[in-house]
């Protein structure tokens, strides 16, 4: 029904009359009279019509003054749009987006002339989206007027994008965003809209009777060039477009629309994996000189931010509208061993870390960390709670967190963090420079099976930086990552560690610097592996100050550079409710420089921090103690010939003269302690168990040079080539055991000498060549003949040589050892044209 009002040109109502529709049409007769002059006509609807009903009756009401009053059809205009939920590639549909339907979509027309859908605008109709995600209105085609199409985003249901819910959740917990939609200045175009009209705010959309109620971020406006062109609109519910953390829906469990709260939210409550797509609608709110980045600070009204309960994907990758890599913050993050700080430097700067497989630090083959770059997204958390907290599976890449208890927790097996910043803003600085609370205690806390950190950087943080945790802890890795300056509110905490049970844990290619505790712990944990590392300048707050802490029997740690910690270089020692450990495996590592000895098997320090320096040998194994208490090498000897260095000695107590066959097949490897240029100081390797100090020196191992086997009664003794490793005579060396995967500690330091060998090589020439005879005055160890072949003269030789060759008209032969007295031989034939005057060039290497 309709309401008719007539009123006289004065504006004062002359009669007015409600019309009832009959047979769709509104229809009244009656006799007026009255002066002369404008009068005015009203139509109101009393149900819930404009011009025209739900039976798609369209009226027009025209006055004419000679004709009386009568309706007129008018032009009307068809509406129609579609809309969609938009998947990766965001912001354009190629074909791989799908329809949702259920979606409620408003035709508003612009009462109040503003150009924008807000309180007071008229809803003219209201319509839901069809299963193919169809909209359609009719209106009156009139230049005078503006109409709005809203989308409700509130009403947007994953259940009807074909996604489905975990228990418990509904579509009043999720949140999508906008992506994309027509454009009003050319209607057949669709453009990328991330965020709608205004990132920063939250749909608002509400009805009241036919008024339009709230605000509106979703909307197309239909102007005088629009001509039934299908309108598109795209959402995702993976979307993040803004830094804000607020509850802008207070009467359901959703939060703020396009801000990560809702996409934790949103991940938490649609079933199946999620990934994170950071399209920032909103300017950096931080920069620095060539760097901008977002901050997105944990609103503490609303507390912590929310577990992540499903398998997601958190990539803090800012990408630009066309889906291309922002890099806004463009340089990347590496650790200084010069200045040992952490420094902004070039993406494709890197550092060896480790010693690589020969066991000599900077020579080449060392493995490289990459710099490691900065993110564009970092996240401030509350007190008391950690900023990320993920109980299922999980990928987090790229952001950087600090405050908080700690900066992210993992609960979800398989999980991989890559490239996180845990405790350091995302321009790599300490938060408490730019008056930020740090994080309190860890920086990344694992607890999770099989879980890689890789490419990560731990620092600044209060307690640990890196943290394997707990039993169900199987295997997990940390590699290509950095523990810096952690433990700063905690001095017997670390910068990695394995703990409380956790088990094959692998720290490999890292780099562990500056910590206040050890470098790399084990407390009561199980077997881990070190593989590849520098574990440098640790230690400084002197509750742990071993560079290296194990206590997990059957680890191994290998080619690893263990410098400058404060106290032992690697300290074995029973922890926590571990046993005590044995086969640890310690290998091809250079420690050198450190504070106490370089490899400290505790035997007496039953606080299991400091370690009990140098425990002397008793020719026995004791599996009561850290590694069975193997005896380390005591070496006899150290002769330098040429690149050959002869090594004798043997492994038992230092007083027996000879080696014990407790120890038959042993491996021993030998180091460089210092050479006249570099290496180990000696500081603090002369004490001994119970405090006393020792006129001997103990390590540390600096180079590595080779390795011998000591026979069945534990003697060794060998050759090893040591060309281009810094050997010399007066060089320091020493010695280790390992034995069914047991290390001992480092032995004695040997000086490297020389002595002449006294080899005579005597030349007698025959009728048809010569015989030369080499005799040793005492043992000669690679002895090496020279003669010069004269010319024209042709040359077969035979005799008791090892190995032979020729260099032009340089010939050799070699011999690998003679003994004190031995005579041996080189029987020379000769042919061809030559002086004889000119065989008589001879030599022999060494000299006398």
């Amino acid at each position: 029904a309709v309401k008719v009002s007539l009123y006289y040109p004065n504006e004062t109502l002359y009669n007015s009359w409600n019309l009832p529709r009959r047979n769709n049409n509104w229809w009244t007769s009656n006799d007026i009279s009255g002066p002369y002059g404008v009068w005015k006509v009203v139509i109101n609807a009393i149900r819930d019509y404009d011009d025209y009903d739900d039976y798609g009756n369209y009226l027009r009401l025209a006055v004419n003054i000679s004709e009386g009053l009568y309706f007129k059809p008018p032009e009307l205009l068809n509406i129609n749009g579609k809309i969609l939920h938009d998947l990766y590639p965001l912001g354009r549909n190629g074909g791989e987006d799908k329809a949702i339907r259920g979606v409620e979509v408003l035709l508003l027309e612009d009462i109040n002339k503003n150009a924008a859908p807000d309180s007071g605008d008229r809803v003219l109709r209201r319509a839901t989206t069809d299963v193919d995600g169809n909209f359609s209105f009719k209106a009156v085609k009139d230049i005078t007027r503006k109409y709005f199409v809203v989308v409700n985003s509130k009403s947007i249901d994953a259940a009807n994008a074909g996604l489905s819910y975990n228990s418990g959740f509904d579509f009043s917990y999720i949140w999508s965003e906008e992506t994309y939609q027509s454009n009003e200045s050319n209607y057949g175009e669709v453009i990328t809209f991330f965020g709608g009209r205004s990132a920063e705010r939250s749909d608002n959309v509400g009805v009241s009777g036919n008024n339009f109620a709230g605000w509106a971020e979703h909307y197309v406006t239909i102007n005088k060039i629009y001509n039934s062109e299908t309108l598109y609109f795209g959402f995702n519910y993976s979307t993040i477009v803004n830094t804000k953390d607020s509850d802008d829906d207070t009467a359901n469990p959703r939060f703020c629309q396009g801000c990560l709260r809702q996409f934790i939210a949103n991940s938490n409550a649609i079933a199946g994996k999620q990934r994170s797509y950071f399209v920032m609608a909103v300017e950096p709110n931080n920069k620095v000189p060539d760097s901008k980045w977002w901050t997105i600070t944990v609103n503490s009204t609303l507390g912590s931010l929310p577990n992540f309960n499903d398998e997601v994907e958190l990539n803090g990758t800012v990408l630009n509208a066309d889906m291309s890599l922002n890099n806004s913050n463009p340089d990347c993050l590496l650790y200084n061993y010069s200045t040992n700080t952490l420094e902004s430097v070039a993406c494709s700067k890197s550092i060896p870390v480790g010693v690589g497989s020969d066991g000599v630090p900077f020579s080449g083959d060392e493995p490289r960390l990459n710099a490691i770059p900065k993110p564009e997204i970092e996240i401030i958390g509350v007190a008391g709670s950690p900023v990320l907290n993920f109980t299922a599976k999980a990928h987090v890449s790229s952001v950087s967190v600090f405050s908080g208890s700690n900066g992210i927790e993992v609960y979800g097996d398989d999980s991989q963090l890559d490239k996180v910043f845990a405790g350091l803003r995302a321009d790599g600085s300490d938060p408490s420079d730019s008056g930020f609370p740090r994080i309190s205690s860890h920086g990344i806390r694992i607890l999770s099976n099989n879980t890689t950190v890789n490419s990560s950087i731990a620092a600044y943080n209060g307690g640990l930086g890196i943290r394997f945790e707990g039993s169900g802890v199987n295997s997990g890795k940390a590699v290509n990552s950095i523990a810096y300056y952690n433990a700063l509110s905690g001095s017997n905490l670390d910068g990695f560690i394995a703990v409380n049970g956790a088990s094959n844990v692998i720290f490999e290619n890292c780099v562990a610097a500056n910590n206040s505790g050890s470098g790399i712990d084990n407390y009561n944990g199980g077997r881990i592996t070190i593989r590849n590392c520098s574990v440098v300048k640790n230690g400084w707050g002197n509750a742990e100050p071993s560079g290296i802490r194990v206590s997990g029997s059957g680890s191994e740690i290998v080619n690893n550079l263990v410098a400058e910690n404060v106290g032992d270089g690697i300290l074995v020692t029973p922890t926590g409710s571990t046993s005590t450990p044995t086969g640890i495996k310690i290998s091809r590592n250079s420690i050198f420089k450190n504070g106490y000895v370089g490899i400290d098997l505790n035997v007496e320090d039953t606080s299991n921090n400091m370690g009990d320096n140098v425990t002397l040998n008793d020719g026995q194994l004791d599996c009561s103690q850290p590694n069975c208490g193997i005896d380390y090498p005591v070496i006899t000897a150290a002769q330098l010939i040429g690149s050959s260095l002869h090594i004798e000695g043997f492994i038992n107590d230092e007083n027996a003269g000879s080696g014990s066959s407790s120890f038959a097949g042993a491996t021993v490897e030998i180091y460089m302690v210092n050479n006249s240029t570099d290496g180990d100081d000696l500081a603090g390797n002369n004490v001994l168990s119970g405090g006393s100090t020792s006129s001997k020196f103990y390590g540390e191992g600096w180079i590595y040079l080779g390795s011998l086997t000591a026979d069945s009664s534990g003697n060794f003794r060998g050759e090893l080539n040591v060309a281009g490793k810094g050997a010399e005579v007066g060089s320091l060396i020493t010695a280790l055991t390992i034995l069914n995967g047991n290390t001992s500690e480092f032995g004695p330091d040997a000086r490297v000498t020389t002595k002449p060998v006294k080899v005579r090589a005597e030349m007698a020439i025959t009728f048809r060549g010569a015989n030369i005879t080499i005799t040793a005055l005492e043992e000669a160890n690679n002895v090496k003949l020279y003669w010069i072949k004269p010319s024209g003269l042709v040359l077969t030789a035979e005799g008791d040589f090892d190995s032979s060759g020729n260099d032009g008209d340089i010939y050799w032969w070699e011999f690998g050892s003679i003994s004190a007295g031995e005579v041996r031989h080189v029987n020379l034939t000769f042919g061809g044209d030559f002086s004889l005057i000119e065989t008589f060039n001879i030599g022999v290497d060494p000299l006398q």
